[in-house]
Parts: C-alpha cells; structure tokens; sequence
C-alpha cells in the first residue's frame, strides 16, 4: 500500500488580455483510478481552463499582415492613393481613379510568386466608373474573375504589363499593373481567412474598451505619455469631436505606446483634429480603438496619426488628410487623400501576472482499482 502524494499546483499565468481580471479557472474533481491489480502509485493530472489570448506580448494588429487597409467585406476606391498594399474579404469597386501601393509593396508573397501580392480580393471586382487602379507595386490577386478579362499582351500581341479589365483590352475602369504577372496567378482566391481573423480582431477591440484610462487630457488639451507602459485614453464620441486640438508632450515609441479608445456608438462624424508634438512615423504606436461604431465618416483636413482599429464599422474617408497608419474595418470607402504604410510597431501586454494555485487536499491511500475522488480548493 502507498500514499497518494498530496499536490499543490501553481500557475503563474501572464496574459496580454486587456480587462485587468483574473482568468477564472473551473474547479475540476479529479478522479483517479488504478487500472493493475495490487498497490499503486498514480501521479495527479489537472485540466484547467486557460485563458484564451496567449501568454506572450504579441502586436494586436500582427494577423491584418502589414496591410495599409485590412476589410472584411468590401471597399469602394474613388480618389487618392495608398502608400501600401490592401487586401479585402469581398467585392472591389471602382469608381475613380487612385494609385495603391505607390510606395511598397508589402510582405506577403503568395503562391511561390516572386513579387508581393499588393491588392488581394477575395470576391470580385465592380467596374463602375472613372480610370480606375493603378497598381504601382506588386500584384493583385482576385479571388473571383467573372465580369472580368485579363490581359498581359497588347492589341498588337506584344508582351506588356498586365491589367485587368471588364471586357476589352482598353475598357476603363480598370486595374493597371506596372510589371507583367501570369494569369494563373492573378487568379487566386480564399489567400486569407477574413472572417476569423475578424472575428479576433472584434474580441481584441472589445477587450480594449474595458481598459481603464491611465492618462488623461489635460485643460489645455495636452497628454503625457507615461514611459516604457501601455498608455490608455478613453474618450466618448462627444469629447473627441468637442477637441480643438490635442497636443501631445513626449512621443509614444515601441515600448510606449497609446491606444485611445472611442466611445461612439451608432453613426459617428469624426471632423479630424490637429495632433502636433508628433511626426507621421510616431503612427506606428497608436490606435485609435472605434469598438462599438457602425459607421464612421471622416472629414475636414487634419491627419489621423495612428491606426484606424475599427472591425466592425463601415469607415467612410471623406477627409483630404492622410492616415498615417493601418485601417482595420467592416467596409471601407476612401473618397479623397492619402493612406501611409506605419504599419503598427508595437506589442500591448497590460495585464502583468497573477499567482493560481490549487489544493487538492489530504493525502489519501488507495488499494486496488479503489477509485478515489479528490476535491480542490483554489485560490488567486
């Protein structure tokens, strides 16, 4: 005969989740159970239920592959450009004329091509009106090609730079690529899953919104930045637009960074605010967290400094100033001015590390196939 050894079990749990809770951990009655005849030792096994979010300090905007506009659904061009790549989960609609991916290319290299995949469509493409896409960098993916015709030779069957069109070789709207891309390639769907990574996105939003503020804005519309920690601001609809300015006192960086969560539920207009103290590049380590808007228009002149995190929302750029960052959203329309490739640079871990621990009793002794029930107790 011997003695079940008594075990206590501590779980150092460290998680990046943003509600500054501890996991709740299921009580578990662990039944243990001799399975040889005779006298026997059994070593204690204990199944928790382990937070979610990983344990390690991850970029929250990682899974949106370095896109200047990561959408779910769809997006409609009309004027201005992108400095970066942009991949969408449904239809592209044309309606004008804008250059994407003028500046980079991005990161994504699907298939075994040798050039980045700088526009990718899950759906189809909608040609409505105006001159169309030109595609400056990389090449594009359309996950369904019906309406549209392919082209990597001209009218005289010379070898040229691909477009794609809905019809013939010169129809307008269309996408003109600046290099030549096989049409097996173009044709490629279902690159990226949109819907779970949405689905994540929308759970890191919300978890963000019930942060509690570390920082504030000053009477004088000023915030500072609290060094090497995640700095949060929490401001409703209201309040932002009632902001003249906001003047920011030291610049977040990668081991500073701001989320700044908007409370607007409903159909928000956001005439955007001047933000001095800061450069374009310091968009790498902010974003502005619209969890609960279903619509956001944006408007006037001023520069968005930071990424626009908005997954479920239909963002609407009416403004003639730029995004210095990612856009994240439900749909999308770009009316006017520039979106710029800082992508975001930052790992947000917030919640530091809480101490579990488990008693599961007394010692016991079992004979046999004795079965044997221990109950736990915890605590943390």
């Amino acid at each position: 005969m011997s003695k079940l050894t008594h075990k206590l079990f501590m779980l150092r749990q460290k998680t990046k989740s943003i509600n500054v809770v501890s996991p709740v951990f299921n009580l578990i009655l662990a039944v243990i159970f001799t399975v040889t005849s005779g006298y026997s030792k059994t070593n204690l096994t204990s199944t928790l239920d382990t937070n979610p979010i990983a344990d390690t300090c991850e970029n929250p905007l990682v899974a949106s592959l370095g896109y200047n506009a990561f959408v779910r659904y769809g997006v409609t061009l009309n004027g201005g450009d992108t400095d970066g790549p942009i991949a969408l989960g449904g239809d592209l609609t044309m309606d004008g004329i804008i250059t994407l991916a003028s500046q980079t290319a991005g990161t994504n290299f699907f298939n075994g091509d040798t050039q980045a995949s700088s526009l990718v469509v899950n759906g189809k493409i909608v040609y409505n009106s105006g001159q169309g896409i030109l595609l400056n960098q990389g090449y594009a993916k359309i996950g369904d090609l019906s309406g549209s015709s392919v082209f990597d030779m001209d009218l005289n069957n010379a070898s040229s730079n691909t477009r794609i069109t809905s019809g013939s070789y010169d129809s307008n709207p269309r996408v003109q690529l600046q290099r030549r891309q096989a049409n097996s390639s173009v044709s490629q769907g279902n690159l990226i899953d949109f819907n779970a990574v949405f689905e994540m996105f929308e759970k890191t939003s919300i978890a963000y919104s019930n942060l509690d503020a570390n920082i504030v804005v000053s009477n004088d519309n000023k915030i500072s930045l609290s060094q090497n920690e995640v700095n949060v601001l929490n401001l409703t609809g209201a309040e932002l637009q009632n902001l003249p300015f906001l003047t920011f006192e030291n610049k977040p960086d990668q081991d500073t960074p701001l989320i700044i969560n908007v409370d607007a539920s409903g159909d928000f207009r956001w005439n955007v605010l001047n933000m001095a103290g800061i450069g374009d590049q310091e968009g790498a380590f902010i974003i502005w967290n619209f969890y609960n808007s279903s619509t956001i228009t944006l408007s006037g002149g001023s520069t968005v400094v930071g990424s626009l995190f908005a997954p479920i929302s239909n963002v609407i750029k009416n403004s003639s100033g730029n995004i210095n960052g990612q856009v994240v959203a439900a749909t999308y329309l770009h009316l006017q001015g520039e979106l710029h490739q800082h992508v975001f640079d930052s790992c947000i871990d917030v919640d530091g590390t809480c101490d579990f621990s488990v008693d599961l009793g007394d010692d016991r002794t079992i004979c046999n196939d004795e079965p044997i029930v221990l109950s736990a107790t915890t605590s943390g």
